[in-house]
């Protein structure tokens, strides 16, 4: 069954390509390890009621007629299904127990008798039954690509599901799997059936869209211009309830009123602040549920941290609130702390009573990080991150008077750092096109910011001495070496400009620098944040000229926080100006284990027949076959723990023997293999947000070689090298460049082989360098085209295209070597990989694609945008589990 997409692949839209720079530059999160959740039911005005069951990693809550409840909890790799009696009880429903199998995404039955859940289970991915009061599971529909469940028709006749691969929800008629249909021409996701069964609304554009089910004309948006996400109805169908964003959004109400075939939605209004967070997990479910009479919430709310101080020793003194704080910072005098609570909310602590007051509130979508104090403890600043602005407030400290903007900040990327000693300037740095630059901002009307300091560097978390004679912040080596490390300058701010020359503190901070920088009130300390938590100090002296003593550990922070899940780098600590006290948000327990590397590389035959397993068990992701066929390169994650990182390797398919070819920290990808197969390309994401492409031999010897860089915070997805090695190409948001290998690192351009309204992936040359076969959705669904390639100029021949898919294709696409025959991926509903004859002579004409094999459902990596096919078409590389 196939029918039309007209909505693009996720996993290679535009999207994907904004946001691609900023993960492969970050450290890989400890697999499997998120932050403990506590599911509360609020009533209608967010108003905690009662707790259900322990904090957990807890995911899809779905809420049965008669008030059960049946979640996901995540453990491992995996995880299972539990359901809560009305007293908050919890029983496994299912009984793997491993943390391997993954059970997910359950939803209740019509009746409430029975769960349908997604499972993975010896490879392949299925729909399964299970009755709430136990008994034997039911397989309902086995399939190639993951489905998660979203929604039961109340006659019980249908099922949608979304599918893992991008290709949107289904409708799935529960008596005929194999009969599915698409439920909207865009993508969507987030399907809800109106318990009448005349209604479904779904996620689409970041709207919420309401249309006739299970057929029928007509499609409603129902939430406000700024969009909604997460719709659930009321059991009369004629409330609907979705969040305003995906997190710390508002939860919000629309009237739906139905005359016959049409509707009338109401205008939303806000019920309450729901205290949910998106933590982005890979996989798509259900994020609250709604009582029948909707007039209680089942919400999944972080489990409260505690706002903990403790002395120089590491003894808890007291804890001084619990909540979801963060960007702790003490008053100047060391009597209060100020404190970002629910990511949006200004307040300030007594040190001594724990008494809180909140300074100020910002909108809903607002984002508050960066709290500095005035030198004389009488006013705070702050930043707010918007949707489409960047500010900086200031509040007064008792929180008498509202909130005065104090400056506009220009694009984005910037953080607040500081308030200068004299009380006369903001110190913020912005890491944007133009470099990595510090400013200080005077606190004066209309204020002009003054560059203090530049670097190809990053300068983070600066903040100057208490005497205004040196500035401390953290950086890294080089542009070559991202090594974290504390730097230490002079600083003028009279002058503007601080000291040539910069003195690194002998130890390595924490990646996530949860505690910031900060100095004693003599300046003659400086304190921050070592791996594992461990809070240092080192001894400072700043005449005749700056010098660093050894780096002493004080104490480490309870192991139940862990810098890595933090809500987009914000601070979790800070040390007092007299050197004696340190408070932290200390993260609560319950969060699931984290996992064992239980993956391999795996030899498949044309046929999707697994021939052999190679190399050691391990975490992969994108791979690639080395010309003759002999040896894989892959991107290789070194560590599950915070702070870890990814490099490449390369592996003998005949003895499994590794090489490293590279052991560093940057972050390493997108491996590609010279036409001789001597060197290895590949991207590593550098200091500054710039991404470039590096050349090393493919023996792992020698230095690696820059061959190119982009412009600072543009994502390079590196495709293909063309046969003659002559060019390179690779994706940049939704554009196709081609680098011409003449010349060096510093006088290479890459040329965009296109610009269009509409979004292109992938890009591969043909073995004779005269076509470059590409993705485009100008017709909205995704289709495998072929345009001529001009290689002497390095661009397209003329605005001719070869269309070659029919139905649609995903991102993979690999030329066989005679050049007779393309690779590429059909994802609808089910990943399958396609191949289509290709003659050139006398014209370009392309046959009917046809299926060689579903993709394995427990398959790993990036399936869209490496070379993983030998050259005569006959082997194909997937990550698969391990056979242990």
């Amino acid at each position: 069954m196939s029918a039309k997409r007209r909505f693009p692949m996720v996993p290679l839209g535009i999207a994907t390509a904004l946001v691609m720079a900023a993960l492969a530059a970050a450290p890989p999160i400890a697999s499997g390890q998120e932050l403990p959740l506590q599911l509360y039911w609020v009533d209608r005005t967010g108003k905690a009621i009662e707790p259900v069951g322990p904090p957990g990693a807890y995911r899809g809550p779905d809420v049965s007629s008669d008030g059960r409840v049946v979640i996901h909890q995540h453990d491992r790799l995996g995880g299972d299904i539990w359901l809560a009696d009305a007293k908050g009880q919890m029983t496994r429903l299912t009984t793997d127990a491993t943390g391997t199998q993954e059970n997910s995404s359950p939803i209740f039955s019509p009746d409430g008798t029975r769960v349908v859940f997604a499972s993975l289970r010896n490879g392949k991915w299925g729909l399964y039954l299970k009755g709430v009061s136990g008994g034997r599971e039911e397989l309902l529909y086995e399939s190639g690509s993951r489905k998660m469940p979203m929604a039961w028709s109340p006659d019980g006749q249908f099922i949608i599901y979304w599918v893992a691969s991008g290709a949107g929800q289904w409708v799935m008629p529960v008596k005929n799997p194999s009969a599915a249909r698409p439920l909207h021409d865009r993508q969507n996701s987030h399907a809800q059936i109106s318990p009448d069964g005349k209604w479904v609304a779904f996620n689409s554009q970041n709207q919420i869209f309401v249309k006739p089910f299970p057929t029928g004309e007509g499609l409603w948006k129902v939430a406000p211009d700024n969009g909604g996400t997460f719709a659930r109805w009321r059991g009369d169908s004629k409330e609907l309830y979705f969040l305003s964003r995906g997190t710390f959004g508002q939860m919000m109400a629309v009237e739906i009123n139905a005359t016959g075939a049409t509707l009338q939605p109401g205008k939303p209004r806000v019920l309450f602040e729901s205290g949910y967070v998106n933590l982005n997990h890979p996989s798509n479910y259900h994020t609250y549920a709604v009582a029948a009479d909707g007039q209680r919430f089942l919400i999944p709310r972080i489990a409260p941290y505690s706002l903990t101080v403790f002395d120089r020793g590491g003894k808890v003194l007291r804890t001084l609130d619990r909540g979801v704080y963060t960007s702790p910072v003490w008053s100047p005098d060391g009597t209060r702390v100020a404190v970002v609570k629910d990511t949006r909310y200004v307040w300030v602590v007594d040190a001594s009573t724990g008494k809180s007051t909140q300074l100020a509130a910002n909108q809903p979508e607002d984002v508050a990080t960066g709290l500095v104090w005035s030198p004389d403890g009488r006013q705070l600043a702050y930043h707010i991150r918007k949707i489409n602005q960047e500010l900086i407030y200031r509040v007064s400290a008792d929180g008498t008077g509202a909130e005065e903007l104090v400056f506009r900040l220009p694009g984005f990327g910037l953080t607040l750092n500081d308030w200068s000693p004299d009380g006369k300037y903001l110190i913020y740095y912005s890491q944007q096109l133009a470099g990595n630059r510090l400013f200080a901002l005077p606190v004066t009307p209309e204020p002009k910011p003054v560059e203090i300091m530049k670097s190809d560097l990053p300068i983070n978390g600066a903040r100057i001495s208490p005497d205004g004679r040196l500035i401390a912040y953290q950086s890294t080596e080089s542009q070559e070496s991202p090594k974290q490390g504390i730097y230490v300058r002079t600083l003028d701010l009279a002058a503007g400009k601080t000291g040539e020359t910069a003195q690194q503190v002998k130890g390595d901070p924490s990646f996530g620098m949860g505690l910031g920088v900060s100095w004693r009130q003599d300046s003659r300390e400086l304190y921050y944040l070592a791996p594992k938590h461990a809070v240092m100090a080192v001894d400072v002296t700043a005449s005749p000229a700056p010098a660093l003593g050894i780096p002493r550990a004080l104490f480490s922070v309870p192991d139940a926080t862990n810098d890595a899940q933090g809500l987009g780098g914000l601070w979790w600590g800070n040390v007092a100006r007299d050197g004696q006290r340190v408070v932290y948000s200390v993260a609560p327990k319950g969060a699931s284990a984290p996992t064992d590397p239980t993956f391999q590389l795996a030899l498949l035959d044309r046929q999707g027949k697994v021939l052999r397993r190679v190399g050691p068990i391990g975490r992969y992701g994108q791979t690639a076959l080395s010309p003759d066929g002999t040896r894989i390169a892959t991107r290789w994650f070194d560590t599950f723990t915070p702070g870890g990182r990814s490099d490449i390797w390369v592996v003998d398919i005949a003895s499994g023997k590794t090489t490293p070819i590279t052991n560093d920290a940057p972050p390493d990808f997108a491996p590609l293999w010279s036409p001789d197969g001597k060197q290895i390309f590949y991207v590593s994401a550098r200091a500054g947000g710039y991404q470039g492409i590096y050349r090393k031999a493919a023996d792992g010897t020698g230095d690696a070689e820059l061959i190119y860089r982009y412009d600072p915070g543009a994502p390079v997805n590196l495709r293909d090298i063309s046969a003659d090695g002559k060019h390179l190409l690779f994706n940049s948001g939704g554009v196709i460049l081609v680098v011409p290998m003449a010349g060096d690192a510093k006088t290479r351009k890459a040329i965009e082989l296109s610009r269009e309204e509409f979004v292109v992936n992938g890009g591969v040359f043909s073995p004779d360098g005269k076509l470059i076969a590409f993705t485009s959705n100008e017709t909205e669904a995704f289709e495998l085209y072929l345009r001529p390639f001009d290689a002497t100029t390095g661009a397209a021949a003329g605005d001719t295209k070869h269309r070659v898919s029919k139905d649609g294709a995903g991102g993979l696409m690999v030329w066989r070597g005679d050049g007779r025959e393309l690779y590429f991926m059909d994802n609808e509903p089910d990943l399958k990989v396609m191949a289509v004859d290709v003659t050139t002579s006398p014209s370009v004409q392309a046959g009917t694609p046809k299926v060689l094999f579903d993709v394995p459902g427990d398959a790993q990596g990036d399936l869209g945008t490496t070379r993983y096919i030998s050259r005569d078409g006959q082997r194909f590389v997937f990550v698969l589990p391990s056979e242990r």
